[in-house]
């Protein structure tokens, strides 16, 4: 069960929810960075972050050790790249962030389906599995399908990850990790 909510909204259901549910937080809806801090440190898990275009927001999300995956980090940057680098939203420092805190990054399929510019995005994500592995932070891969036409078989997902990068044991901890904590 996925549920996207604010910080309003998170207090309001906070008792109805159990530990068997996975919040994600769109942290495009936050408005500065001391309501993310405190939806973060609510006591409730699985939970899930959407990265933003905004540095200081997703430095506030690698900085938290209660956050389990974030996803999406590739996706909201510039429509281009600098001439010398890809701007994939990942860096070292939060990579070394991400491993220090047990913090996983993921990455979607219906990202790569559903974006305009799919080579931009995939070039972008083959560099974040490469940062990945450089500082041994783990990695999540999901459909996260809106639809039944954006499901793909699990030897077909770690096909395509092994092409974007990932070793076949990465691919199939990325899976492995992902339906764990979908099954919850």
């Amino acid at each position: 069960m996925f549920i996207d909510l604010t910080l309003s909204e998170l207090s309001k259901y906070s008792q109805e929810l159990g530990f068997d549910n996975i919040i994600k937080i769109n942290i495009e809806k936050v408005k500065n960075s001391k309501e993310l801090q405190k939806l973060i440190s609510q006591n409730i898990l699985p939970l899930i972050i959407e990265a933003s275009d905004d540095d200081e927001l997703n430095r506030i999300v690698f900085e938290n050790k209660k956050v389990d995956i974030i996803f999406h980090l590739e996706d909201k940057r510039k429509p281009y790249d600098p001439t010398h680098f890809r701007n994939s939203g990942l860096n070292q420092v939060l990579c070394k962030l991400a491993n220090k805190n047990n913090i996983h990054i993921g990455f979607s399929l219906d990202e790569i389906l559903k974006s305009k510019n799919q080579s931009l995005l995939i070039g972008r994500i083959k560099q974040n599995i490469k940062l990945c592995r450089k500082y041994k932070v783990k990695m999540v891969f999901a459909s996260l399908a809106k639809d039944k036409y954006g499901l793909r078989l699990s030897k077909d997902l770690i096909s395509l990850m092994k092409v974007l990068g990932m070793t076949p044991g990465e691919a199939k901890h990325a899976l492995e990790y992902a339906s764990e904590l979908f099954k919850k």
